[in-house]
């Protein structure tokens, strides 16, 4: 057999700098009560059968959230709100969740306009019964297997590629090997088997099962999906779990004295799956860890310091063969250096100003916000590995991201152990004005609609930043910048939950029907926009 391929990435993250997000919206001070109401009632989609004990929320444009329960006839109140606008959401168990004006499971809503004193009625929701689906999952001789996560997934884009996300809640099997998932909405979905055979200690049996999508394949290609109504059930979605060699990886945890972390836990995420498939194993007195039972696939390892705090993490790719002397050692995360270089087409902004974020190309790594200082150099850390900047600057817009004279924007750059020094990132404040309306079959205007405006090349689609969607204001026109370039238009009655803008396949799906525009910095465009027929997710 040959030996397995590897390629270890020695990751020290302070815990805020591993899951960090972009920057959060600044606080609301305002008052938390108001003189508004709004009032409606909660049925089952399609009879007059009311739904008492429905949670109902409503998530001021500030950021409030106010909420009421149904009573016995369905009916809710949402007292004492402030004047604003609002999106409000009813949510039940066995149901699915519905925000008020969306026109599809997992769509955008309609935002209500609620003025001080005003009392809005007939709000209403109608929940449609959630789906479920059920199965069995066996071995290769036909018994039934225990413990097995069955997961509902759905394919998605993320930076750069398309993978499987988790859909909904998972299930594991019962003695019978049987498993029943419910909650869904309607909607396609995978579904993943995974037998958690991952384990420590150094055991010579190579047995297990990988990974098998339905109806029974190792290879997500060959996947198919399923299609579920509201309210059914799906019975027979029947695996057999596909015998595989494991292999065994192992190494030495170690703090950035050197000293052995024992008694810390190692944690093994499979990178295809977003950090599913969790395991792991105990580091021993020694520092020395094992951990059996993996399959063929990419992983990430990483372990804390024992009670939190720093943290270490490794990159292994797994083939045939046993991996050895894997090093996670903690150490400090690296630190990256630039300055922001800006043009002359407004006035410069003061530095402090300004913030972009750094996102690591693998979800579970996270990323880190980068604050400019007035005299626009910036500093921060990050854990070690690929990153792409991503910056929302009101007026600016980012232009180039350079490192050691190379233009990084779109492939990114690796940030290594020692860190970087001398990022450019290049911001813009030239842009051009696109304004419009939206119009439906019949020529009427729309008031609940989302434009999207994207490259003619579709090279450029899945560039940071690259594809920009608006929503009505309470005019129903919409308004937003881009820069001067050759773009597609197009209306869609809404974008499902979830789904990347930048998606290829769906901005493929909406070329042909777009619309075509060419404008230039500085210059202002007003369009009229018909719906696109809606795209298969």
């Amino acid at each position: 057999m040959s030996r397995a391929c590897f390629c270890l990435v020695a990751l020290v993250v302070l815990p805020v700098a591993v899951c960090a997000q972009p920057p959060a919206p600044l606080r609301d001070t305002s008052p938390q009560t108001g003189t508004a109401v709004i009032r409606g009632r909660v049925l089952v989609d399609g009879t007059d059968h009311a739904l008492p004990r429905t949670q109902i929320k409503a998530t001021s444009d500030k950021g409030r959230t106010y909420d009421a329960n149904t009573d016995g006839d369905g009916r809710y109140e949402l007292k004492q709100l402030p004047a604003g606008r609002y999106m409000v959401l009813a949510s039940r168990s066995n149901y699915v969740a519905h925000t008020w004006g969306q026109k599809r499971p997992g769509g955008a809503g309609t935002r209500i306009d609620v003025a001080d004193g005003q009392a809005i009625a007939a709000v209403d929701f109608k929940l449609m019964r959630a789906g479920v689906v059920t199965g069995r999952v066996v071995d290769e001789a036909g018994d039934a297997v225990t413990d097995v996560q069955v997961m509902p997934l759905r394919s998605q884009y993320n930076n750069g590629e398309r993978r499987l996300f988790p859909a909904g809640r998972a299930a594991s099997t019962n003695d019978l090997g049987e498993f029943r998932i419910f909650g869904l909405a309607p909607g396609r979905y995978y579904l993943s088997a995974m037998y958690r055979n991952m384990m420590g200690g150094d055991t010579d049996d190579r047995s297990g099962y990988g990974p098998t999508y339905y109806p029974g394949t190792g290879n997500m290609a060959q996947a198919e999906r399923i299609t579920i109504a509201a309210g059914q059930t799906i019975a027979g979605a029947n695996f057999t779990l596909l015998p595989i060699r494991t292999v065994r990886v192992s190494g030495i945890a170690l703090d950035a004295q050197g000293r052995p972390l024992g008694g810390s836990f190692i944690s093994t995420m499979s990178r295809s799956m977003l950090g599913m498939g969790g395991g792991g194993t105990t580091v021993r007195p020694d520092g020395k860890f094992t951990v059996s039972g993996l399959t063929p696939g990419e992983y990430m390892l990483r372990t804390n310091m024992p009670g939190g705090g720093e943290a270490a993490m490794a990159s292994v790719t797994v083939a045939d063969s046993d991996i050895n002397d894997v090093q996670l050692i903690v150490q400090k995360p690296p630190t990256i250096r630039g300055r922001v270089v800006l043009d002359d087409s407004a006035p410069a902004p003061k530095g402090s100003s300004l913030r972009f974020f750094l996102q690591a190309d693998l979800p579970i790594m996270g990323g880190a916000n980068a604050q400019v200082k007035d005299d626009f150099t910036f500093e921060t850390t990050m854990a070690a590995g690929h990153a792409r900047v991503t910056f929302f600057g009101g007026d600016w817009r980012l232009r180039t991201v350079r490192l050691d004279g190379a233009d990084v924007t779109d492939a990114g750059f690796d940030v290594p152990p020692t860190g970087i020094n001398g990022l450019i990132v290049e911001l813009s404040a030239r842009h051009a004005d696109l304004s419009g309306t939206v119009v439906d079959a019949n020529g009427a205007a729309s008031r609940d609609y989302v434009v999207l405006i994207f490259p003619q090349n579709p090279e450029q689609w899945t560039r940071p930043n690259a594809v920009f969607t608006a929503r009505p204001a309470g005019d129903g026109a919409f308004k937003l910048r881009v820069p001067g370039g050759d773009y597609y238009a197009v209306a869609l009655e809404e974008l499902e939950q979830g789904v990347a803008s930048n998606d290829p396949d769906i901005l493929g799906q909406l070329r042909d029907g777009a619309q075509r525009l060419s404008i230039a910095d500085g210059e202002t465009r007003s369009l009229v926009l018909k719906f696109s027929p809606p795209v298969v997710y």
